[in-house]
């Protein structure tokens, strides 16, 4: 969640600037460190006008801040802001600056702003990448102008034009940090890049896609539970669902480990929201969910003895640290199972002229969104490097007689369709069509390889 900060945040901003003294960092030129009491008495002299906002987690800690600072005293320029964002250390490198970068354009524009100042060491490459790609360009660059840490340094100008509109190009990018009003004290929640190739939230239909991933989580119901019977899920276990979504296959994990626990994660609030809802309908007590994302669970080393994660990997474009993660939640001895597609096992026979263009066009919507449709192949290699012990990978062919060809198509193509983008959906329809004239064929038969990879924490 973003919002504005209060004097209760002083002393969390202030460490988090502080941090780059510790680490003779480079993210200023600053040598002093920062009280709480002199960050509380910037804040309540800038005023609305130059706010400063904090990005915080779901148990309240900040996890980094952001800032508008006045650029010049002098009138004619009043409508020119400098930005500073200051990210815990625990947090960089992943989305945190992105969100706060997005955010803080969106309140200068709702100031009246028409130029933002970003200021960065030349050394300071992440910071320097990460504003060139919100759309800030390089104006000038001080060479060698400032001696930090027994080294010259170049100080570089950045400038954003925010009465020039963004490039459909920049915008789409911008949207994937861009913020939603949240429910939470009128906040603001992000749905961005923790989701990956997927957002729930942002499909032409959200209510189809919402009944496709109920309607598979039921249909393959009997494989599920044949898959936990051979990893040897038990009663009494702790369980983590990665990637929970609507949460159907979380209560029916529950009740496999009654007494024991499940814990269900998921980035997309909606889905948060959608899952409780049906907890309660299906009356589970010993299941709860959380929002957070497969790249930072909060929780302790060694909390899980089992974590399954099911069509998630697909999504995600940096599977190796997603499993990293996933290592340390686990107990030693602990199991992990992750299970996704691969589209070198998708057909259908007889197989539609316009079969291998729709799923050609999907793949490679889903790949410029960093997932990948070939990711079952490469599971074994990826649990190998992330040190998993007794590492299995197999496949489990899921044909049409077993849920029926119209199931399958809808499962197999829905999420496909939303991927394709709006620039060729008209095209994709037609495509469609033709796929789904199959199933009228009594002799039609279609299958999908669905990879399980399983592993042990030593």
């Amino acid at each position: 969640m973003i919002r504005q900060a209060s004097t209760e945040d002083a002393e969390a901003i202030a460490r988090i600037y502080n941090q780059n003294l510790d680490e003779q960092g480079f993210a200023n030129c600053d040598l002093t460190p920062q009280t709480a009491e002199y960050r509380l008495k910037a804040m309540r002299e800038s005023g609305d006008r130059y706010p400063t906002f904090v990005s915080t987690s779901d148990d309240g800690r900040v996890l980094g801040w952001s800032s508008l600072k006045r650029w010049s005293t002098r009138p004619d320029v009043a409508d020119v802001a400098e930005i500073a964002i200051y990210v815990d250390r625990s947090r960089r490198g992943n989305i945190v600056g992105a969100q706060l970068l997005c955010h803080l354009l969106g309140a200068a524009r709702e100031r009246g702003f028409r130029s933002l100042i970003s200021i960065v060491l030349g050394r300071n490459v992440t910071s320097l990448r990460g504003v060139l790609a919100a759309g800030f360009a390089e104006v000038a660059r001080l060479r060698e102008a400032a001696f930090l840490r027994e080294q010259w340094v170049d100080i570089v100008w950045l400038e954003k034009d925010l009465t020039v509109p963004d490039s459909a190009e920049l915008a789409r990018h911008l949207a994937r940090f861009a913020p939603r009003k949240g429910q939470e004290g009128g906040g603001i929640m992000m749905q961005n890049g923790e989701t990956g190739s997927y957002e729930f939230g942002a499909f032409r239909d959200n209510d189809v896609e919402l009944g496709r991933l109920k309607h598979q989580a039921r249909v393959g119901m009997a494989l599920e539970r044949a898959v936990w019977a051979k990893l040897g899920i038990k009663p009494g276990m702790r369980v983590l669902d990665l990637a929970s979504g609507p949460g159907v296959v979380s209560c029916e994990l529950a009740r496999a480990v009654a007494p024991g626990h499940v814990v269900g994660v998921d980035a997309n609030d909606r889905f948060i929201a959608i899952a409780r809802a049906v907890q309660q309908e299906e009356q589970v007590e010993n299941l709860e969910f959380r929002r957070g994302n497969a790249y930072e669970l909060h929780f302790e080393a060694g909390s899980f003895d089992v974590v399954y994660a099911r069509f998630l990997f697909q999504h995600l474009d940096q599977p190796q640290r997603a499993l990293s993660e996933i290592f340390r939640v686990l107990r030693p001895g602990g199991m992990v199972c992750v299970g996704d597609i691969d589209d070198g096992w998708l057909m259908l026979h007889p197989e539609p002229a316009r079969f291998p263009a729709f799923v050609a066009k999907a793949a490679a919507a889903q790949r410029a969104k960093g997932g990948d449709r070939a990711i079952g192949r490469k599971l074994y290699g990826l649990f190998k490097a992330a040190g998993f012990a007794d590492v299995r990978s197999s496949v489990l062919p899921v044909t049409s007689q077993d849920l029926g060809l119209k199931n399958l198509l809808d499962i197999i193509t829905g999420f496909k369709r939303e991927l394709i983008p709006a620039s060729q959906i008209e095209e994709a329809e037609q495509d469609l069509a033709n796929v789904y004239a199959v199933a009228s064929d009594p002799d039609a038969w279609g299958a999908v390889g669905v990879f399980y990879a399983v592993g042990k924490k030593p």
